[in-house]
Order: C-alpha cells, then sequence, then structure tokens
C-alpha cells in the first residue's frame, strides 16, 4: 500500500502536512492583500476630499483602476502561460512595490499629487492583478492532493480575512493623524502600507529557492490558458469555414451509416452460420446478438470521439463448436477495429479455448508504451472536452458582470452614504470607512451560513436544487440590496436642507432693515423678502454656469436704498453673499464659497458679521474656540467644532446659550451690530440623523447574493466542465469582475442618469431586475 495511505484507505498525516514553502504564499498573500484593501478603503474619499476631485470623475477613476486589476489578472494567466508562473510572480511582485513607492513619494507634494497620483495608483492595480493566477498556479506545483489543496484553501482564506479586517480598520485611523501641517496624513498611511508590502516582497523573494520549479514551461498548470486560447481560435476558424463543416460533416454521416451496415451485415452472416451448426445455437444466437449490440455502441461512441472502455459481456459458449469459431474471431477482430477509433486496443483471440468467455473479454492486454500513449492522449482529449463544455455553458456568465456592478460600489455609494450618517456610537465616534470592515465579516460569517443553513433550506424545494436557479436568487438579492439603498438614500436627502445637484445662492440680510429682493434669469423672475439677521436660498437647476442679476431695495431709518449687481451660480456650487448697512448707501460683501460636503464626526461653523469696531468671539462648550472679529472684515471662513452644546460670547457679553451644534451640520452665525449686538444661528445643512448602521442590511443582502453566485456558479463551471478547468474558470470569473466595473466607467462616461445618488441607485436596482429576468431565459437550457 502507499506510504501516504493508512489502512482504512485515508489520507495520512504526512499527506495532509502542508509544505513548508507554502508559508511564504500565506505571508505574501496577507501583505499584498493588506495593502490592497487598505487601498481600497481610503483610495476613493482621498481622491474626493484631499486631491479634491468631483464626485464623478473620483468614481470614474477608483472604478477605472478596478477594470485594470481585473482585467489584468485575467491576462495574468496568459503571460504565465508563456514565460511561466515563477517567472511571472517574481516580475510582477518586484514591479508593484516600484509601483507603490511612486505613490508614496508623489504623496508629499500635494501639488504633484493632484496632477500625478492617479497613474502609479492605476499602475499598482494593474501590476497586483497580473500574478493573481500564476500564483495559484505555483502554489498548485507544490500540493499533492485534494486534502493538501483543502488545507491552503482554508488557510489562505483566513490569511486574506485577518488582512482585510486589520487594514479596513487601520487605515482610517492613519489617515486622521495630522502631519506635515495638514490635518489629514496619508503619508503616514502610504509610508505603513509602503513598509508591509516591502516586508512581503523581501520574504517572498527570500523564499524563491523553496518553490522554485524546476517545470519546463510547457508543463506549467498555467498552460492550460493557451491551450484554451488555441481551442477557441480553432473554433473560430470552424465557424468561418462554415459551409466547409457542413459537407464534411455529411460525409462524416456518410461513413458512420457505412459502418453501421457493415455491422450489421456480419452479424446476419453470423446468425446463418449457426443455423448450419448441430448444436444448440439459441444460446450461440444470443451471445451474437449482444456482441452486435456491443459493435455498434464502439462504431457510435466513436463517432462521439469519446474514450470508452470495451463493454464486458458475460456469456458462455459451447467449447464443441469449432466450426463457427473461426467466424467469431473475425467478429473480434472487426470489434478490435472499431475500437482503434476509440484509442482501446482490445485482444480477444482466445474464443476456441475451452474457457469462459467472461474472463477473456475482461482482460485488456495493452503493451507500456501503448498506456502511456492512451493516457496522454486519453487526457489531451478529456482536456479538449472540458474546455467544449466549457464553451457550451459560457453563456450562463453573461448576467454576472452587471452583479459586480453593484457589489464594487460599496467602496464608492455606500462610503458617500456612510459620510452623511450618525457615526456616534456610546460616545464612540465610527469613521465612515469603517463600514467596509463589515465586508469581510459579513463575508466569513455568511459563508458558514450559507453551506450550513441556507443550502440545506434550499435543498427542501425542488426548484432550488439546482445550482443555476441559486445563482437566479443571488442576482435577485442583489437588485433587492440596492432597492433597499435607494430607499435609504431617499431617507438620507429628505434629512438635509440642500439638494445635492443644485447651484444654490444664499443672500443673508446683514442689517437691520427689511429687505426686497428682484432676481432675474433669462428664464425666470423672482421677488423675495429678507427680514433683519435672516437669509434666503436661490436655487438654479440648470446644469453649468449661468448668470443671474439681482436687484436690492431696503427702506431703512426713513431712507430708501437701492443696490444692482449680477452673480454667478453653478451646478453644486453653493456661494453666499451678504448685504450690510453702511453710512448713507446699502453695500454687499461676498460672494464667500461654501464648503462642500460634510464632516464625518465634527460640526462645521462659519462667522458672518457685521460690527462697529474689533471684538473677540468665544465658543464654550465640549472645546472652547476663541475667534477675534475684525472691524474691516466680514466673514471668518469654516472652522470645524465637536458636536454638543455651546454658548456664544462677544467680550464677555452673553449672546446666545444652548446652542447645539450636531455631527456633520454645517452652521453659519450671523452677527451684526446697530444700536446694540445680536446674533442668530443658521442651519445650513442638517446634522446627520440617521444611524450608519441602517447600511447593514443592504450590505448584508449584496454579501450573501455574491455568495450564492460565486460559490454556485464556480461550482457549476467546474461540475460541467472538470476540475482540471479551475485556472480557466478563475481566470474567466476575473474577466466578469473586470466587466462589471467596466460598465460603471461607461455609464459615468456617457452620464447616463443624474448626479443624485438616488436616481444612480435607482437606476442600478432596475438594471439588476433586467438582468435577473436576462438570466432566466439563458438558464432555461441548463
Amino acid at each position: 500500500m502507499d506510504d501516504d495511505y493508512t489502512e482504512a484507505g485515508r489520507p495520512s498525516l504526512s499527506t495532509r502536512r502542508l509544505p513548508s514553502a507554502l508559508i511564504f504564499f500565506y505571508i505574501k498573500s496577507f501583505t499584498d492583500h493588506f495593502v490592497l484593501v487598505s487601498l481600497r478603503t481610503i483610495y476613493f474619499l482621498y481622491l474626493l476630499r484631499y486631491l479634491e476631485y468631483e464626485e464623478r470623475i473620483a468614481r470614474l477613476i477608483m472604478h477605472t483602476n478596478f477594470t485594470l486589476g481585473y482585467f489584468c489578472a485575467f491576462t495574468g494567466a496568459f503571460v504565465a502561460a508563456k514565460i511561466g508562473s515563477y517567472i511571472t510572480v517574481i516580475a510582477a511582485t518586484v514591479a508593484t512595490l516600484l509601483a507603490f513607492s511612486c505613490i508614496f513619494g508623489i504623496s508629499f507634494s500635494y501639488e504633484h499629487a493632484r496632477v500625478l497620483s492617479v497613474l502609479p495608483f492605476s499602475t499598482y492595480f494593474a501590476l497586483r492583478g497580473i500574478p493573481r493566477i500564476a500564483l495559484s498556479a505555483l502554489a498548485k506545483c507544490l500540493i499533492k492532493d485534494i486534502h493538501m489543496e483543502i488545507n491552503y484553501s482554508t488557510t489562505l482564506v483566513v490569511s486574506t480575512t485577518i488582512a482585510s479586517i486589520t487594514a479596513s480598520i487601520l487605515s482610517p485611523v492613519f489617515k486622521e493623524i495630522s502631519c506635515l501641517g495638514s490635518d489629514k496624513c496619508y503619508q503616514l498611511l502610504f509610508g505603513v502600507d509602503f513598509i508591509i508590502l516591502f516586508i512581503g516582497t523581501v520574504e517572498f523573494l527570500a523564499g524563491a529557492n523553496y518553490y522554485r520549479t524546476n517545470l519546463p514551461v510547457e508543463n506549467d498548470p498555467a498552460q492550460l490558458s493557451l491551450k484554451f486560447l488555441s481551442f477557441v481560435m480553432e473554433k473560430v476558424k470552424q465557424k468561418l469555414r462554415h459551409s466547409d463543416s457542413d459537407s464534411d460533416e455529411e460525409d462524416f454521416i456518410a461513413v458512420s451509416k457505412s459502418r453501421k451496415s457493415n455491422a450489421n451485415k456480419i452479424t446476419n452472416t453470423q446468425v446463418t452460420i449457426d443455423r448450419n451448426t448441430d448444436t444448440d445455437s439459441s444460446t450461440i444466437r444470443v451471445s451474437i446478438t449482444s456482441t452486435s449490440i456491443n459493435r455498434n455502441t464502439d462504431t457510435d461512441t466513436s463517432v462521439n470521439r469519446r474514450t470508452v472502455m470495451p463493454t464486458n459481456i458475460y456469456t458462455r459458449t459451447d467449447t464443441s463448436k469449432n466450426r463457427s469459431t473461426n467466424t467469431d474471431a473475425g467478429m473480434n477482430r472487426s470489434t478490435n477495429t472499431d475500437a482503434g477509433m476509440n484509442r482501446s486496443t482490445n485482444t480477444n483471440t482466445s474464443m476456441n479455448r475451452s474457457t469462459n468467455t467472461d474472463s477473456i473479454i475482461k482482460k485488456n492486454a495493452f503493451t507500456d508504451a501503448d498506456v502511456d500513449s492512451d493516457n496522454d492522449e486519453d487526457s489531451e482529449e478529456k482536456i479538449r472536452t472540458s474546455m467544449k463544455n466549457f464553451l457550451d455553458v459560457f453563456p450562463l456568465l453573461i448576467p454576472v458582470p452587471m452583479f459586480w456592478a453593484l457589489y464594487d460600489q460599496q467602496v464608492t455609494l455606500f462610503l458617500l452614504q456612510a459620510e452623511v450618517m450618525y457615526h456616534k456610537i456610546f460616545n464612540f465616534y465610527i469613521y465612515p470607512e469603517w463600514i467596509l470592515v463589515m465586508q469581510p465579516i459579513l463575508s466569513i460569517l455568511l459563508q458558514y451560513f450559507h453551506i450550513i443553513v441556507l443550502t440545506r433550506v434550499m435543498d427542501n424545494f425542488k426548484n432550488l436544487r439546482s445550482l443555476v436557479n441559486r445563482v437566479f436568487l443571488g442576482l435577485l438579492l442583489g437588485a433587492i440590496s440596492f432597492a433597499i439603498a435607494t430607499f435609504l438614500e431617499a431617507q438620507i436627502e429628505r434629512s438635509r436642507l440642500d439638494s445635492p445637484t443644485q447651484g444654490i445662492l444664499n443672500l443673508f440680510n446683514g442689517s437691520n432693515c427689511t429687505i426686497q429682493l428682484g432676481v432675474y434669469t433669462d428664464v425666470d423672475e423672482v421677488q423675495k423678502t429678507i427680514a433683519p439677521r435672516n437669509y434666503v436660498k436661490l436655487y438654479e437647476n440648470r446644469s453649468s454656469l449661468h448668470i443671474i442679476e439681482i436687484e436690492i431695495e431696503a427702506y431703512c431709518a426713513n431712507e430708501n436704498f437701492t443696490k444692482s449687481f449680477s452673480s454667478n451660480i453653478s451646478t453644486r456650487k453653493t456661494l453666499t453673499h451678504m448685504v450690510i448697512m453702511s453710512p448713507g448707501a446699502i453695500d454687499l460683501v461676498g460672494p464667500y464659497e461654501d464648503i462642500k460636503s460634510k464632516h464625518p464626526i465634527l460640526a462645521y461653523v462659519r462667522l458672518l458679521y457685521s460690527i462697529n469696531n474689533t471684538k473677540t468671539l468665544r465658543l464654550v462648550g465640549p472645546e472652547t474656540r476663541e475667534i477675534k472679529l475684525n472691524q474691516e472684515g466680514h466673514y471668518y471662513p469654516d472652522f470645524l467644532i465637536k458636536e454638543g452644546l455651546y454658548n456664544i460670547t462677544i467680550d464677555e457679553k452673553m449672546l446666545k446659550e444652548n446652542v447645539k451644534f450636531g455631527l456633520g451640520g454645517i452652521y453659519s452665525i450671523l452677527i451684526q451690530e446697530d444700536d446694540h449686538l445680536e446674533a442668530k444661528v443658521h442651519t445650513l445643512t442638517k446634522a446627520n440623523n440617521i444611524s450608519i448602521f441602517w447600511l447593514l442590511p443592504q450590505m448584508i443582502l449584496l454579501t450573501l447574493s455574491e455568495i450564492l453566485i460565486s460559490y454556485n456558479g464556480i461550482r457549476y463551471l467546474i461540475f460541467r466542465t472538470s476540475s482540471e478547468m479551475k485556472i480557466i474558470v478563475e481566470a474567466f470569473w476575473f474577466l466578469s469582475v473586470a466587466a462589471g466595473n467596466f460598465i460603471i466607467v461607461l455609464d459615468l462616461i456617457i452620464n447616463l442618469c443624474s448626479f443624485r445618488k438616488i436616481y444612480i441607485f435607482l437606476q442600478y436596482t432596475a438594471f439588476m431586475i433586467l438582468n435577473s429576468i436576462l438570466h432566466l431565459f439563458i438558464s432555461t437550457p441548463y
């Protein structure tokens, strides 16, 4: 018995023990995954808040990088097949480290980072994807059996899950540390990531001797990708020669019919000989008929070009009937000819001997050379059959990219939702990026739920026993997830004063008089009245830049004052003007551009004032802020302050008590001095009042959807092909993810829907419903 197995047939401990060389794979996977998840967690907000790209451009850059990464993972299979998995992994690992060093270096200069940082990030994502399949192929060379493969896969999942959770928690913390004169320290974050990636690269290169394979390139497991490419090209050429193929097929069918006719003739001849026999021929006639049937079976099988072993025939013949034996031997030779088309060499020439035919037909006389040749040919034929089967089930991959278009927007759309939600729990602030920690946690928990609970429940329903139908269930859950996200976005928008897509002009009345406004545009005319120390909002729904004319009339101290001015108003920008009274005239100050977004864990406050002399303002609450207000100025820019109740004083005089600044709110304090000081606090954007944990339902459904689609989809593809096709299935699965992100890129380029996130969620919900219906039609033949 083999030393690797016990007498009970179970693998021995030595077989289940993983090679020590795989430790280098675990460390590399941990470090690579840590850096990748760290960038996925903060990169979008880095583009949006630090480099100040527009939201659409930031999403476009993010999903373009994802597209590059997964597409390079697909093409990396062919690179590995061309130059070998070992060289591919080593070269891509070193190149990835160099690309990330550029990211770290450029981050120290804002001007350079604003212009040049996109290219190093794109290069990193592309290079990070290339060795994915090569790494799997290299590990496959070290794994001896299925038990080792299971242990390796399990350990790898645990390693990458720990890396994901750790990176998702630490990266926002490093980012929020102040350094180099900025309240954000992305340089520290990129520096930590670079050190971790450097350690992973060095240890992997140091262990190269442990997993360097001596296999020639043609024997590399990744070679299957090139074989598949050749097979596809062969099929394409056959399609181009369709007319010739039709004539060849007709000739082939004619030859097959001729063989069947010859088989029937032999059978009839044998029956005639039996009739001339003095013995009881009934048994022999049955035996001959059985042999004839098996010949036809072999002939039919040869048409299908499948390799089958000879069918065992359990019959006994009368050994004294030598007169019919010669013809029997002739039949066997004819059968051998047909079996030879199936690459099986049967030699049954002993029917004249007084033996049991049962034992004779069961034996196959192979030479050692024949065994090796037949095994190679049979393996090649099996691979070609698997490739053909994969092409047959390839249409099932068509609906999958749309799901990935939803799933990968968790790091963009879901993160934008998290930014404007309430992040506090038990007096502990939660960074918006921390919601992405739930991805790996939910993934590992729901995988166990799927295997232990959900699979058993689905087995009780006839329609859900099919793996293809379970994929449909996953697509449907994805649509429901985004439907919930649409509803949540509606609640978020309702909790805010400002529409996120409109251009807004705020006009504050900093005087002690009532003001009449006449606002004139090329399409509209609006009359407004502003009470003292109040303000009005003017909205512009049209895109691009527009100029509006405004006439101000004020009646103060028994005098009439008028003022005309023009102002620009553009989509997605908010500008502020303030009307003030000067001796004998009315004046307008500004415009001041408002901030673009909420802060996740603090409140924004800004000051507008009209005073007679320099004063000192104090905000006293959870923190104390002291600000000097100059007489010549009228505006103090936005500053961040902790949430809570505050008292507002000027020169020790109490103006307001218990003013609440909420988490994520944006406030303007208007101070006006005439005969006496007056202050009024205006809420420009409401504080966050929807808990961030309301994101969990849509994330749970989307993660469960991913498990149903990936687990059952990949399982079905391998079931319909073979286990040898895992590399091809993995490569095309990466390609489907790349296609999903490319759908987002196209959507952002052609600007298919509004900038409002509620419409984006609604659009993708509709797409996913249609995609699920498409899957039903495609999967019907399967």
